[in-house]
């Protein structure tokens, strides 16, 4: 397992900027293969959504839209085709409507074992 630390040696830097370092040196490993927007997609349980909006304030990407379903009410729906996969809708969910199909422990060592394989420089 690779450690990414960003302390040079004889150079006052502050946490943040050594901090910064540490991601861009962490960012440089990650697989370059293409990726697939659309199946990193979050997905939401129209049974389990009660339309609090929580998740339509956090999306960056403004991915997330209520629409009415056949009973009247309102739920959440992702667009897959803006949806980026941040997350951020999944992690302010209060029933856990929103998630995604990669956020399971296989989908989570895979992405590891190949970040692992990769040769840092």
């Amino acid at each position: 397992m690779k450690l990414f630390l960003a302390d040079p040696p004889g150079i006052q830097i502050s946490k943040n900027t050594q901090g910064m370092a540490a991601a861009a040196l962490a960012a440089a490993a990650i697989p370059r293969s293409p990726r697939q927007y659309r199946s990193f997609s979050v997905s939401i349980n129209e049974n389990l959504c009660r339309s609090c909006g929580r998740c339509l304030q956090v999306c960056p990407y403004q991915a997330i839209a209520l629409k009415q379903n056949s009973l009247g009410s309102y739920v959440a729906v992702a667009d897959p085709i803006l949806c980026k996969g941040c997350g951020n809708c999944i992690s302010v969910c209060p029933t856990n409507a929103a998630d995604s199909p990669f956020r399971d422990q296989r989908y989570l060592e895979q992405t590891l074992e190949e970040l692992l394989a990769e040769k840092v420089i």
